[in-house]
């Protein structure tokens, strides 16, 4: 499942994310894709974007496990992976 340029628009991201938990196949995969807290697409849009860590607590809040965090391109982007639990 691929969250992309989104979560930061809905109005309860971690329900969001916990029916995104809920929908996934054991062993599922999400992606979050977003711009990160303090990028140019900040200061440009002026909107409220993550951090690395608030996004990775995210999902683990919502139940994903083996959460990967990292910056790309330039670290302007944040690009997030979680896994659903094999239960």
């Amino acid at each position: 499942m691929i969250i992309s340029w989104a979560l930061h628009e809905m109005k309860n991201p971690q329900a969001v994310l916990q029916e995104a938990h809920r929908v996934l196949r054991p062993g599922g995969k999400v992606l979050v894709v977003e711009f990160p807290r303090n990028s140019l697409a900040q200061k440009l849009w002026n909107e409220n974007y993550y951090t690395s860590k608030e996004l990775a607590d995210s999902l683990r809040k919502a139940g994903f496990e083996d959460i990967r965090a990292k910056r790309i391109e330039h670290k302007q982007i944040l690009w997030v992976t979680g896994f659903r639990g094999k239960n």
